[in-house]
């Protein structure tokens, strides 16, 4: 009874430590990812963004977005 105590509670030590070496290395992986984005460069305003913003709609589609495969009055 004594034996199976110590043991349940050295796999419960174990198993603290190896959750909180899980959520350092979650933290450390999201930080690390975070610093990649932010030295990524921004194409947000690049002349392809700009033109996608300034075309006019593609023809078929309704005020959904949605395109019809075939065209009416064709």
């Amino acid at each position: 009874m004594i034996y199976e105590t110590i043991v349940h509670e050295r796999s419960a030590a174990h198993r603290t430590l190896a959750n909180v070496a899980q959520v350092i290395l979650l933290v450390g992986f999201g930080v690390l990812f975070g610093l990649i984005l932010a030295d990524a460069p921004d194409v947000s305003h690049g002349a392809d963004a700009v033109k996608a913003l300034q075309a006019g709609p593609i023809e078929g589609e309704d005020w959904h977005g949605n395109v019809r495969r075939s065209v009416p009055g064709r």
